[in-house]
């Protein structure tokens, strides 16, 4: 913890402690204020992973665990167009 606050500002180390101490306490005894500063921060990192690439496993094809699957799908595209030539 040492070497990592050195390299945190100041209203880092606020939000962190902020976090650690929402943590500590049951969501029902969050207050309002909590409850917006935890949603934003899972917007951040949903952002941040989206940027980054990374998919979640349940964003993953049902059939071949590659691709992303379509909105509203099981399937990736690939998959589906597959399925398709073979209906043919």
């Amino acid at each position: 913890m040492n070497q990592r606050s050195e390299i945190l500002s100041q209203s880092e180390l606020d939000a962190l402690k902020r976090r650690e101490a929402r943590e500590k306490k049951p969501l029902r005894e969050w207050t309002a204020e909590e409850r917006r500063e935890a949603f934003h921060e899972g917007r951040e990192a949903a952002r941040r992973k989206t940027e980054s690439g990374v998919l979640d496993e349940w964003d993953l094809c049902d059939e071949c665990h590659e691709y992303r699957r379509e909105r509203g799908s099981f399937w990736c595209r690939e998959c589906i167009d597959r399925g398709r030539q073979f209906a043919d």
